[in-house]
């Protein structure tokens, strides 16, 4: 009996075709075996490719978030922008069409986009992280939270540029709500999410919630004070979801324990099926809060009641209407408050520190021997010590209702009177050095601009308190003893551009007029304010003219003046400005600034004041001699 050898010829063809088929069928089982741990590979190095990727719609697209994480980088960014009128009407409709809850309708009265590089690096780091376990996550329970679709639709509803960025569900990346009160909102959009390890009153245990539903995260809205009562607070969110654990018990204060014991990323309660969820994260790094949104709820009595943020917020773009033309600076400790009664408070605030002393070092004009007014000589003349740039030691916010109520009216009447079309533009130094969103605050088309004061720590303190004297007969740059109330003469050389009150664009110049307490508790320390100053129509004097200020005024052709001294052919490049105002109801001094001299010690063999007879590196700081607890004691 004879057998066929499989190395048969006539057997050969068909041999050949099963191993073949065999062969491919094998490396396609391998492919696609490892098809889905390339695919998550891939993802991953595409994700970490991806990390200094800003949202294209951002303001600040563009820039390179790896320079932006640090906060002294010109690329870091930490802004809020309000969101159009069009847009706003549009994003209140997703609200109340996606809202569970048709008894109460939203109606939003503020919508800003937080841009924050240190929070989008933050959160772009931790999206790397769960990125990198190389796993690709599924949504649990019904699937994927509902606003993932819904805001997709709102960009093509009309919205005028983009919206949402491009979420990576891979990772169980989604936008949701979460519930708050106005001011622990804006804590927030600074700041980032601080997840609190108490459970206690918590239904899922510790953890910060958030949810699909509008109406779920309203449940955890918190009613705002003074200017906000009657406002909540709802934050639209990036979350990272990433390795969830669910849950369908209606309460266990345990599960989120449970679940961070376990590794998991997130807790998903699912108690009424797809209704109501809730997401719960262990890490306020996998959130970042993109939207911040300002409601009242609208029920059948709202009108009888309506919230105190209605008048200041009705038309944002009308700046200039009677409702709007009085409202204090959303970023002062007092608007929350309601406009009852005046106040004066100063609040350190140390967010501008960074801001101001980088403006200051940007602001320094380095050359001491050139460009000091005629008739001046400025301290660093035939000093044992030459100053080479400040070091800010405080910041302090002045928050005055009637001094602004009064540079506010001061700046209506100049819109009144000039009309359109808008002032000449005059470019400043200390705008052009601003962040943008400090810059944000100004209203160009009456030149209203931010200019140091140099003077003492006490006569600063004086004018926080009391304001530039407003007689324009008077000097205001009389220093007002705070104790006798006298006047003191300054030199005749400030009266070069005429009367008023001499501001300056540059650091340095400021400096020059800047002293210390010689004898009592700021010894060492130096002072100058920053003020908000509106121009208006700025008349240029390219040489002395003592009687300038008679040109300047409501019935006069200029509203301010402009002094320009100094020789452009310098070391520096260009000549000095000092800008002076008759009206000192157009100068509201909002930042008080304590600080010191950084300064290199002359060679004792040295009579020259060339820059070979200063010592290289020594640098002297006041500080430096004294104790430092007085540090502690600044206001």
């Amino acid at each position: 009996m004879s057998h066929t050898s499989w190395m048969d010829p006539a057997s050969a063809p068909t041999s050949q075709v099963v191993l073949v088929a065999v062969v491919l069928v094998s490396v396609l089982s391998c492919v696609t075996r490892h098809q889905q741990q390339l695919r998550r590979w891939f993802s991953c190095r595409g994700l970490q490719r991806t990390q200094d990727v800003i949202p294209p719609y951002w303001q600040n697209a563009g820039r390179s978030l790896l320079e932006a994480m640090d906060r002294s980088s010109p690329d870091y960014f930490d802004d809020i922008y309000p969101v159009p009128l069009q847009n706003r009407s549009i994003l209140q409709g997703f609200l109340n069409e996606t809202s569970s809850n048709t008894e109460i309708q939203f109606n939003l009265v503020r919508a800003v986009r937080v841009e924050h590089s240190g929070l989008w690096s933050r959160y772009q780091d931790k999206a790397a992280a769960v990125a990198s376990q190389r796993k690709v996550f599924k949504f649990q329970g019904t699937g994927a939270p509902s606003t993932n679709c819904a805001l997709a639709h709102v960009e093509s509803d009309g919205w005028e540029g983009g919206f949402v960025h491009a979420l990576d569900e891979s990772i169980c990346e989604a936008y949701l709500f979460h519930g708050t009160d106005p001011h622990s909102a804006l804590k927030i959009v600074e700041n980032g999410f601080e997840v609190k390890k108490s459970r206690a009153g918590k239904r899922f245990g510790f953890g910060g919630y958030f949810s699909e539903d509008p109406a779920v995260a309203d449940r955890y809205a918190g009613e705002g004070e003074g200017l906000y009562r009657a406002c909540y607070a709802l934050l639209l969110c990036r979350v990272l979801l990433g390795r969830q654990y669910r849950t369908t018990k209606f309460r266990d204060e345990s599960v989120t324990e449970e679940a961070f014991r376990q590794r998991f990323d997130s807790v998903l309660a699912e108690p009424h099926g797809h209704l109501h969820r809730e997401f719960v994260i262990f890490d306020g790094h996998q959130v970042y809060p993109e939207y911040a949104l300002v409601y009242e709820r609208l029920s059948p009595d709202f009108w009888m009641c309506p919230s105190p943020v209605r008048r200041y917020w009705a038309d944002e773009e009308a700046d200039t209407a009677e409702m709007g033309s009085w409202s204090l600076p959303a970023y002062w400790f007092h608007a929350r408050e309601e406009l009852t009664g005046a106040f004066h408070e100063t609040h350190p605030d140390h967010q501008m520190k960074a801001v101001l002393e980088d403006l200051m070092n940007k602001t320094w004009l380095s050359d001491p021997t050139v460009g000091l007014r005629p008739g001046h000589t400025g301290h660093h003349e035939h000093a044992t010590a030459r100053t080479v740039g400040l070091r800010v030691l405080k910041v302090i916010r002045v928050e005055d209702s009637e001094m602004w109520r009064d540079y506010k009216a001061a700046q209506r009447r100049m819109r009144s009177r000039r009309g359109p079309p808008s002032c000449p533009p005059l470019h400043v130094h200390t705008v052009e050095a601003l962040p943008e969103r400090e810059h944000r605050r100004l209203h160009d088309e009456v030149n209203e601009v931010y200019l140091f004061y140099g003077s003492s720590p006490q006569r600063v303190m004086y004018l926080t308190h009391h304001g530039f004297p407003l007689e324009t007969g008077a000097r205001p740059d009389e220093v007002l003893s705070p104790v006798r109330g006298e006047a003191e003469e300054l030199p005749a050389a400030s009266k070069l551009f005429g009367e008023g009150a001499y501001l300056h664009e540059d650091a340095s110049e400021a400096d020059k007029l800047s002293s210390d307490d010689k004898g009592g508790y700021y010894r060492g320390y130096f002072a100058m304010l920053l003020c908000r100053v509106t121009l208006g129509n700025v008349q240029m004097l390219q040489s002395p003219d003592p009687e300038a200020h008679q040109r300047v005024g409501p019935d006069q052709a200029f509203d301010s003046s402009c002094g320009i001294y100094g020789d452009p052919r310098s070391s520096c490049g260009m000549a000095r400005r000092e800008f002076v105002i008759r009206d000192t109801a157009q100068v509201y001094p909002e930042y008080a600034l304590i600080y010191e001299r950084l300064q290199r010690q002359r060679r004792p063999e040295s009579d020259s004041d060339s820059l070979d007879a200063w010592a290289g590196e020594q640098i002297i700081l006041p500080s430096d001699r004294l104790e430092g607890q007085r540090l502690l004691l600044l206001p």
